[in-house]
């Protein structure tokens, strides 16, 4: 059976256009929550961190990396106000019918210049 997870993404800001492109790879850093940390099935998940690159980051991609998860969704870029530095917020409600045990979110950043970076959140539900 697969099991669902509810999300809410949220961005704000401006869009400018960078013009510059040296290709290097974007960098993705998740803040918080620390990798491990544990929830309760129905919990709120709130992932925050940084897309960075010396360019412009084009595509934000957030998806599961475990089966029971069903999640899959590029974050609206639409009123970022600077592409080379995008804050990440998002709110995940972890289903109710998850079973204890390891879960992870994967983030991707992609430049302007298809560079693609991943970063991983593992966390626990009790």
């Amino acid at each position: 059976m697969t099991k669902l997870i509810s999300f809410g993404l949220l961005l704000t800001g401006l869009l400018i256009m960078s013009s510059c492109s040296s290709g290097e790879d974007p960098v993705v850093t998740i803040t918080s929550p620390e990798d491990g940390a544990t929830f309760a099935a129905g919990d709120v998940l709130n992932i925050s961190g940084t897309a960075t690159d010396d360019s412009a980051i084009t595509r934000i991609n957030v998806a599961s990396g475990s089966n029971e998860l069903v999640l899959d969704e590029d974050l609206n870029l639409s009123n970022i106000v600077d592409p080379t530095s995008i804050p990440i917020n998002i709110s995940l409600t972890l289903d109710t019918l998850l079973t204890a045990g390891e879960y992870s979110v994967n983030l991707s950043a992609t430049d302007d210049d298809s560079n693609v970076v991943s970063e991983t959140l593992t966390f626990n539900i009790q």
